[in-house]
């Protein structure tokens, strides 16, 4: 019964996208077409989907009110990379559909685009022009943010180095523009990753600047499975007014290490952020990390001074197809105005993804936060989500 549940949801998804890949394919021009029937342009069109349902209740950690919710929520992607024989690249993705069910037209019923760029070689150079998404380290400084850039890159042995320039903003008057430039590499050591980043930020209308650093590893040592990442903003562009008033550089740090022994998987992290919110897609709990549906906040973020993070977890590979797992998280915030206690919160999580077929899977999530000081009724919070998710 699972098998043929698979199948129909699977066909369900791909059959909605054929109509919107057709459409799509016939705003092509026909000499491209030719070309791709030729042979001398490889097209490869993929795409992600998924539907979420969630219930939430006590997140504002009161007792005294009742801020419980339940909704579904889906999401259907497609992307498209055009390639020539001389490796040239068109690179998009479209939003078809995305929202909640509430009977109304889904964003994106018109496609919208969150990344369209062209890639091509120039000698022993890559270079990547027009709206990318920015990648870079282990989702904590960032990740899948839009950028318009101008990236060039360049293999020197098995390391990559390069340089892009971000237009923040594009005014039309010169003086007024924002905009950033970065150098970064990543290479092998061992059989760790290890990458730095280093960005020049500029707003010419408020004569402001500033300077990030980000260092990053991920990989196996030891035998263990380490990912770290350690981001630091500085100058007056990337200062914060802590809760003292006083002007103070973001620094933010983590590092996972996870030791897999057969079926079974045990880790522990420790995380810090000092006036510093890291990337949405940072998810190291279900109550962090806003691209997940069970997120309160990201991590760093919601007004405290400092957000530091310590916790065990462990996952287990019951059949092929079917893994559980679970986490015991404690965090602490610190914020220093006058007569505000510093919160703390224990959270436990538990999972369950269920793999379906190669290209389906379903995920089960339960979380449960402890508060202490959070409120002046604290009440844990708890929520439920389930997830289907689909590529092809």
């Amino acid at each position: 019964m699972k098998k043929y549940l698979a199948i129909v949801l699977s066909a369900v998804f791909v059959l909605g996208l054929a109509a919107t890949a057709f459409a799509v394919m016939a705003e092509i021009p026909a000499e491209t077409q030719a070309a791709v029937a030729k042979g001398t342009t490889q097209v490869t069109l993929g795409g992600e989907a998924r539907v979420r349902a969630i219930s939430k209740d006590d997140y504002d950690f009161n007792g005294t009110t009742d801020d419980s919710t339940a909704y579904y929520d889906q999401r259907v992607r497609l992307m498209l990379d055009a390639k020539t024989a001389d490796g040239v690249e068109v690179k998009t993705r479209l939003t078809i559909s995305e929202g909640q069910w509430n009977g109304a037209t889904q964003t994106g019923g018109n496609p919208s685009t969150d990344y369209a760029y062209i890639s091509f070689p120039v000698q022993k150079f890559r270079f990547d022009v027009g709206r990318q998404m920015a990648d870079f380290g282990n989702k904590f400084m960032v990740w899948q943010a839009p950028k318009d850039r101008l990236k060039v890159t360049t293999k020197i042995g098995d390391s990559l180095v390069g340089f892009f320039t971000d237009k923040n903003t594009e005014t039309g008057v010169l003086d007024n523009d924002s905009d950033s430039y970065a150098l970064l590499a990543k290479g092998k050591a061992g059989e760790l990753e290890v990458g730095g980043m280093l960005i020049y930020q500029t707003n010419k209308a408020t004569d402001k600047n500033g300077q990030t650093l980000d260092l990053y590893t991920k990989g196996s040592v030891a035998g263990l499975n380490l990912d770290a990442e350690l981001t630091y903003k500085g100058g007056e562009i990337n200062e914060k007014i802590n809760t003292k008033g006083d002007k103070v550089d973001p620094l933010g740090f983590y590092a996972h290490v996870a030791k897999p022994m057969g079926p079974l998987t045990v880790g522990a992290l420790l995380g810090y952020a000092k006036n510093f919110t890291a990337d949405n897609d940072f998810a190291p709990t279900l109550f962090f990390g806003t691209s997940q549906i069970t997120a309160m906040a990201d991590f760093g973020g919601g007004g405290s001074d400092t957000t530091t993070a310590i916790g065990a977890g462990a996952s287990y590979k019951v059949t092929e197809a079917i893994t559980g797992s679970g986490k015991l998280v404690y965090a602490m915030f610190d914020i220093a105005a006058a007569g505000v206690k510093d919160p703390t919160l224990i959270e436990i999580d538990l999972g369950m993804k269920y793999q379906l077929a190669k290209s389906l899977s379903y995920n089960l999530d339960f979380g449960y936060g402890i508060p202490s000081d959070a409120t002046t009724t604290d009440d844990a919070a708890v929520v439920l989500a389930h997830r289907i998710e689909i590529t092809f």
